[in-house]
């Protein structure tokens, strides 16, 4: 009898052992299928941080384009800047060259027209005084000494267009 109730407890014991085993069992079916889970789940986060990692990457070569471009459009603004600034310069210059070359031609003009006015007034002046001298000279030899006067009023105007 103690043979059979330890058969029985063996029995029993067996029974307990396999229904642990099927628990255990049961439990590393789960364990194996939380473990797949996760291991899919890794997967997908790999796989994402994968794409988040290439979007990061063209978004950096996108933001080093745009620098690019950004350099290359601050540098075009400043030799515009610096060709807009030379050719104001050179305006200027030519401009001041112009107004200097005017200024000079019309000065010159002046000079000319000033020239050629005090030549046409000593003109008229010796002119006169030869025209003066002229009938002093007829005066003087036809009227004599009766008219004395007269030709001294016309010396006297000679010698004052003389003096002017």
């Amino acid at each position: 009898e103690e043979l059979q109730a330890s058969l029985q407890a063996t029995q029993e014991s067996q029974g307990d052992a396999a229904s642990q085993l099927e628990q255990a069992k049961g439990a590393l079916s789960d364990t194996s299928a939380l473990l797949e889970q996760s291991k899919q789940k890794e997967e997908a986060t790999a796989a994402e941080l994968e794409h988040i990692r290439a979007e990061a990457v063209e978004a950096a070569k996108t933001a080093e384009m745009a620098r690019a471009a950004e350099a290359a459009a601050t540098a075009s603004a400043t030799q515009a800047a610096l060709d807009s600034e030379a050719s104001l310069e050179q305006r200027i210059k030519d401009s001041e060259a112009s107004l200097e070359q005017r200024l000079k031609d019309e000065l010159e003009a002046q000079r000319a027209a000033h020239d050629a006015a005090i030549q046409s007034v000593q003109a008229q002046h010796q002119d006169e005084t030869t025209r003066m001298q002229s009938k002093y000279d007829e005066l003087a030899t036809s009227v004599g000494k009766e008219k004395d006067d007269e030709v001294m009023a016309l010396r006297e105007q000679l010698e004052e267009l003389q003096a002017s």
